[in-house]
C-alpha cells in the first residue's frame, strides 16, 4: 500500500504568516508602551477586560458574589477598588466561569494580570502540543495575532482555545476524554455551538455528548454549592438581560471587535430583524459545513479545522480575542496542495483578529466573508481524496 504524501506549508505563506504575527505583536507593544500605571491611554484598565477577571474574583473572595452579577453594584465596586475613571464594564459569564478566576483576586491588579498572562500562555502551549504536532506550526500558533490580541485584552481566549484543542485532539481516540474537555467549555457555550452537530454526525460518539453534559451539569451543581443559588438567580435576572442589551444595542468597541454576521448587521445599522436575517444563513451554513465535515472520511485535522471555522460563521456572538482557533485552522488550510487561493484564505483568517477592528470601524464589516472563504476552501479539501497533513 502506498503512503499518502505529507503536505507542507509553502515557504512564502510561512513568511506572510510570520510578518502578520510580528504586526500583531507590534500593536501589542504600542498598546503597552502607552499605558500609564494601571490605566491605558483611554483610561481603561491595562489589559482591558482583565479588570473583569480581577473584580469578579475579588468580590467573590470578599463574600459579595451576588454583586458580580449586578452590573450597577459591580461597576460601583470597580470604581471604589480600582479607579473612578474606569469606563463601563460588567461581568457577562455564568457562575461556573468564576472557577477560572478565583485565585487572581488575591493579588494586586498588575501582579494578577501578569500571572494571568503567563498562566494563559502555559495552558495554551500545553494544549496546543496535543493538537499541533509540527514544531513550525506550534511556534506560529503561539506567535499568532490572535494570541497577541487575547493577551492585550486580558481575556480567556487562551483557555477556551486550549479546551477546544484538547477536546478535538481526543475526538476520535478518546471520546469520553473529549467530552470532559468540551464539558469544561460550557461556561462559554457560543464557542462549543457546533460540537453537538459534530458528535451527531459521527458514528458511535454518544458517550462524548453524555460526558460533556455530565461535566457541564456537574459544574452547575458545584457552583451552586460554592457560590449559592442566589448567584444563578442574579445571573438570569441581571447579567443575561444586560448581555442581551449590549448585543442588540451596544455601540463602540464591542461592535468593532466582533467578526460575526450579527454584529456586521449592527455595524451597517440594520434593524434588529435585518440583523437576525443576516446572521441566519451564516448559522445555517456553519451547521451544514460542520455536519458535512464529520460525516466525511477526511483527515481529522481538516474536520476539526472546519468545525472551528464554521463555529465563527454560525455564532452570533464572538470577538477578536476568541479567535485563536481560527489561527489553528489557518495553519491546517495553509498546509495543503499548493493552491494560491488556500494560502490567501489562510492568511486572511490569520489576520482577522487585528483586521476586524479597523474594518468594522470604517463601516466595512467583511470579516464573516473572510471566514466564509476559508470555510469554502476547507469544504473543497474535505471533499477531495484523503491526504495526510501531518
Amino acid at each position: 500500500m502506498t503512503s499518502t504524501p505529507i503536505l507542507k506549508i509553502p515557504r512564502l505563506t510561512i513568511i506572510a504568516l510570520a510578518l502578520f504575527a510580528l504586526m500583531g505583536w507590534g500593536f501589542a507593544y504600542l498598546y503597552f508602551s502607552n499605558t500609564r500605571g494601571h490605566l491605558d491611554f483611554q483610561h481603561h484598565a491595562v489589559g482591558r477586560d482583565f479588570i473583569n477577571v480581577w473584580m469578579a474574583s475579588r468580590l467573590t473572595l470578599q463574600g459579595h458574589v451576588v454583586d458580580v452579577f449586578s452590573p450597577a453594584r459591580y461597576l460601583a465596586a470597580a470604581h471604589a477598588q480600582f479607579d473612578q475613571r474606569l469606563p463601563l464594564h460588567f461581568w457577562s459569564y455564568p457562575p461556573t466561569a468564576l472557577f477560572t478566576t478565583l485565585p487572581f483576586g488575591a493579588f494586586d491588579y498588575l501582579t494578577a494580570y501578569g500571572l494571568w498572562t503567563v498562566a494563559s500562555l502555559i495552558v495554551l502551549l500545553a494544549a496546543a502540543r496535543t493538537y499541533v504536532t509540527n514544531r513550525t506550526d506550534l511556534c506560529l500558533l503561539m506567535a499568532s495575532p490572535a494570541v497577541a490580541t487575547n493577551l492585550v485584552m486580558g481575556q480567556n481566549g487562551c483557555l477556551t482555545a486550549a479546551l477546544l484543542f484538547c477536546g478535538l485532539s481526543a475526538f476520535d481516540s478518546r471520546p469520553r476524554r473529549a467530552g470532559f474537555w468540551f464539558g469544561l467549555l460550557t461556561f462559554k457555550p457560543q464557542l462549543g455551538l457546533l460540537i453537538p452537530v459534530a458528535v451527531l454526525a459521527s458514528p458511535r460518539r454518544w458517550t462524548m455528548l453524555a460526558m460533556a453534559g455530565a461535566v457541564g451539569l456537574g459544574l452547575v451543581a458545584l457552583s451552586i454549592a460554592v457560590f449559592g443559588v442566589a448567584s444563578w438567580q442574579a445571573f438570569f435576572r441581571d447579567t443575561a438581560p444586560m448581555q442581551s442589551t449590549m448585543m442588540t444595542r451596544g455601540v463602540g468597541p464591542m461592535q468593532w471587535m466582533s467578526p460575526s454576521a450579527f454584529m456586521s448587521g449592527r455595524v451597517l445599522n440594520l434593524p434588529l430583524a435585518g440583523v437576525i436575517a443576516l446572521q441566519a444563513p451564516f448559522t445555517a451554513v456553519g451547521v451544514w459545513l460542520a455536519w458535512r465535515a464529520y460525516r466525511s472520511s477526511a483527515e481529522p485535522a481538516l474536520k476539526s479545522a472546519q468545525l472551528m471555522v464554521a463555529t465563527f460563521l454560525a455564532s452570533p456572538q464572538s470577538f477578536n480575542y476568541d479567535l485563536i482557533p481560527l489561527a489553528a485552522a489557518a495553519l491546517v488550510l495553509a498546509r495543503g496542495p499548493r493552491s494560491l487561493v488556500d494560502s490567501f484564505a489562510a492568511v486572511l483568517i490569520w489576520i482577522v483578529p487585528i483586521a476586524v477592528i479597523p474594518l468594522n470601524f470604517q463601516g466595512t464589516p467583511i470579516a464573516p466573508c473572510l471566514i466564509g472563504l476559508a470555510a469554502w476552501r476547507l469544504e473543497k479539501r474535505i471533499s477531495e481524496p484523503r491526504t495526510s497533513l501531518t
